[in-house]
């Protein structure tokens, strides 16, 4: 063999082992769904239930977006987004704050809210500004202003002095759908340029969480999870739905037309991400013939290794709504009074001694401990 060959071969062993090396880097972060073991239910053990206090001006409907501190829940009923209603740890209510309307000490409308100790955050969208507004527990305003940008959906990432708005699939909004400011709310960052086809995708749903020690962010329909980094998006998690994938014709159909496709087809959507020390939580929706059920991706950092949990709106709707972990790394989880009312036979002795339960009252809260991975 001439030197030649020697070089050339060499070249191509270097140019295979780069590639593999890709491969392996990214092959722990690419989940096939389908391939993952699936787990009963009844294997998410309840270590305590509180039930949220009912009041004469604070019934909670079925859908709700919950923010927790240690000491306290903050609670936006997006069935009737007018006010978010406060709890203690053991549920008893401590009113409301950021009412809407139109007087004084009100705001017109709550996109996203964020709880940072015993401050809530408030954004509003106005077209092309949004407002963000900061409240104390006891509904006074601390503080109010207006940004020129369009978004529904907000994190202030303490890490890194930063905050992040995302306006989703608008073109309307601007060039780019995700935003980073200073302090001060300069822009200083641009990310996702809208290369889709239509002007507008109607899609309002959460996409900043709050991670262990970093912000995650995901966008609908898509199968990327995120950690927002120093300079650009880090994957964290990429989920292979199979045939759930919304296929990339989606993005260049006219919005009617996309969502007849996907819906006969059946589709999966990213809705809710969780991290503790421990643990990674994924809940991904899947929409079947009309059907919504949802799989709950566990995954135990320490090992790679991962479960998933099927749970639906009927056997199982007691875990069908995690909302986060908490200090002991127990999974949380809402579930509306007559739910659980359904489900009270299945819990233990030593949870219902400690709960006062109101079948007509408020939903309730779930702690359940995270399946033990074989």
């Amino acid at each position: 063999m001439n030197s030649k060959s020697i070089n050339i071969a060499s070249l191509i062993a270097f140019i295979l082992l780069i590639v593999s090396c890709g491969k392996s880097e990214n092959s722990d972060k690419i989940i096939i769904l389908k391939s993952v073991e699936e787990y009963d239910f009844k294997d998410l053990e309840i270590n305590k239930m509180i039930q949220f206090e009912a009041t004469k001006s604070n019934l909670l409907g079925m859908y709700l977006d919950v923010r927790f501190s240690r000491d306290n829940f903050w609670v936006l009923d997006l069935n009737n987004s007018n006010s978010i209603f406060g709890f203690d740890s053991e549920g008893r209510s401590l009113g409301y704050v950021a009412q809407v309307g139109e007087g004084p000490n009100t705001i017109l409308n709550i996109r996203d809210f964020l709880v940072s100790n015993d401050t809530i955050i408030v954004l509003s969208n106005l077209g092309d500004q949004v407002e963000i507004s900061k409240w104390n527990k006891h509904n006074s305003l601390l503080d109010k202003r207006r940004v020129e940008a369009n978004g529904y959906t907000f994190i202030d990432d303490k890490i890194k002095n930063k905050w992040y708005l995302y306006s989703g699939y608008n073109k309307v909004a601007g060039k780019y759908r995700l935003n980073r400011y200073d302090k001060d709310f300069n822009k200083d960052k641009e990310y996702l340029e809208n290369d889709f086809g239509d002007e507008i995708l109607p899609f309002l749903e959460r996409s900043f969480f709050q991670g262990y020690r970093r912000t995650l962010f995901k966008e609908s329909l898509l199968s990327e999870v995120y950690e927002l980094g120093e300079q650009d998006l880090k994957l964290v998690y990429e989920i292979d739905f199979g045939s759930y994938q919304v296929p990339d014709l989606f993005w260049q159909k006219d919005p009617f037309e996309g969502f007849e496709m996907i819906n006969e087809n059946g589709f999966a959507n990213i809705s809710f991400i969780a991290e503790s020390e421990k643990h990674f939580l994924i809940e991904i929706q899947i929409q079947e013939d009309g059907v919504p059920r949802k799989e709950l991706l566990f995954i135990e950092k320490s090992s790679g290794k991962r479960i998933k949990v099927k749970v639906d709106q009927d056997q199982s709707a007691f875990f069908y709504s995690p909302f986060g972990f908490d200090e002991s790394g127990n999974v949380l989880f809402y579930a509306y009074s007559r739910i659980a009312e359904k489900f009270m036979d299945s819990i233990s002795d030593r949870v219902k001694e400690n709960l006062k339960f109101e079948k007509d009252g408020n939903p309730v809260i779930i702690y359940a401990k995270v399946p033990d991975f074989k």
